[in-house]
């Protein structure tokens, strides 16, 4: 029975030490633009939440003004 090679080294075949790779990897972002970006967009996004809900606030306010204006003044 004949033994088969691993498809991978082993151990020792592996290296043992760190090498940098040089060369590759040009394509890729740094962490403090990355991490700039999600807070201006997080910064971006919550401005948007808060004048939408202040015009629906406005919206509401002045429609309840209007229904209360409709109604007759009841007499006590």
């Amino acid at each position: 029975m004949k033994q088969e090679k691993p498809a991978v080294g082993t151990a020792e075949d592996r290296a043992q030490e760190f090498k940098a790779v040089t060369g590759g990897g040009g394509d890729t972002s740094s962490a403090e633009a990355l991490l700039v970006t999600a807070y201006a967009l997080m910064w971006v996004i919550l401005m948007t939440f808060l004048y939408v809900t202040f015009r629906r606030q406005a919206a509401v306010d002045k429609r309840l003004g209007d229904l209360e204006r409709a109604l007759p003044k009841r007499p006590d």
